[in-house]
């Protein structure tokens, strides 16, 4: 979700002048909003899909503080992800970075990213699966590091 989020404030910082490089990481291109309505279904259909895309957390669904808590937040992720329509504007740059076992994204959709960017770099993928961020991963960094120097800093920032 959090990909298609910078993607379309990307958007609105298309007028400023000075480069902006949009990273994307884990998700489909926004022409593949999926059809399904977890957001409507009952909490523990929900959970168990929250549960088969991050078995590792498990646990937290069995605390109920903590279900009453994250559940509510989590089900509006859900809506946003399912209810989304694309702008279907052009960012100027993108990146896009996913995990090499990531099940969760059609790889072999992801070179769609580039009819939403005027320059796309090459799709880089990583060690891990969807939640890849959450192990230690010396790609990312280095990766990051390289798209951060790409930028000149003498560039003009207003928009």
């Amino acid at each position: 979700m959090g990909a298609w989020l910078a993607y379309e404030a990307s958007i609105l910082l298309k007028g400023c002048s000075q480069r902006i490089i949009t990273v994307i990481s884990g998700q489909n291109p926004p022409n593949l909003v999926p059809h399904s309505k977890l957001h409507q279904a009952p909490d523990e259909q929900l959970i168990a899909d929250i549960n088969r895309q991050n078995p590792a957390a498990r646990h937290i669904w069995e605390i109920p503080e903590l279900r009453s808590l994250f559940l509510p937040i989590i089900r509006m992720d859900y809506r946003l992800l399912e209810t989304y329509q694309p702008s279907g504007k052009k960012v100027r740059e993108l990146a896009v970075i996913y995990g090499k076992d990531d099940h969760e994204i059609c790889q072999e959709a992801l070179p769609h990213w580039q009819q939403f960017s005027d320059y796309t770099h090459p799709d880089t993928p990583v060690d891990g699966g969807h939640f890849y961020l959450s192990a230690p991963n010396t790609q990312l960094p280095n990766l990051l590091h390289q798209l951060a120097e790409s930028l000149t800093a003498e560039q003009d920032i207003s928009c």
